[in-house]
């Protein structure tokens, strides 16, 4: 979120409380773990009052080397297939950890499940970043840009005039395009 261009001149977003970092990163695992042991460090986290104290726990870094150990993983999904290059970064990561005596168990995700976490990622964003912008600008009395204008009216629209325009659009058979925009509605 951090860096996101909205549509409003402060980059105003409303999970702005949510910072992303890029960190650790090192050369080798022992480089991340020398990092992890300074981000958690039994004082830097007393000093800060709205973090709990977690400090780093070297029996359990060290646990995670010994007994077996389950990995779920995957490498496509059947809604968005994956490109064959992300395919094998994927397996070489799997052979990597099953040398190391790790057990690789392969996901199948179900075509409904993806549906419905999409859906219910749609809902949030609709509702917790496009919502609240949308209301920033009308107490503005400003106007959303331009790639914005279509989707904040649909979402605006009453329920009887949108449910109208998704049944069309599944008759001209656009119904992958309704079935997104189902989602973009006001949710309680």
């Amino acid at each position: 979120m951090v860096g996101h261009r909205g549509a409003l001149p402060n980059n105003f977003t409303p999970l702005s409380q949510i910072k992303p970092c890029c960190g650790p990163m090192g050369k080798t695992v022992e480089d991340v773990k020398i990092g992890l042991e300074v981000l958690f460090h039994e004082r830097l986290n007393l000093h800060d009052p709205f973090v709990p104290p977690a400090p780093f726990r070297h029996a359990l870094y060290e646990s995670a080397y010994k007994g077996k150990h389950k990995i779920g993983y995957f490498d496509s999904l059947d809604t968005s297939p994956s490109a064959s290059f992300m395919k094998r970064a994927v397996h070489i990561a799997k052979e990597a950890l099953e040398r190391k005596g790790f057990t690789m168990i392969p996901i199948r995700f179900a075509d409904e499940d993806i549906k419905e976490a999409r859906d219910i990622f749609i809902g949030l964003v609709v509702n917790y970043m496009l919502g609240p912008m949308v209301k920033l600008l009308d107490d503005n009395y400003e106007s959303p840009l331009q790639c914005y204008k279509l989707t904040i009216m649909f979402w605006k629209t009453n329920f009887v005039f949108r449910n109208i325009l998704l049944g069309l659009l599944r008759l001209t058979g656009n119904s992958r395009i309704a079935d997104s925009a189902k989602n973009l509605r006001p949710l309680s």
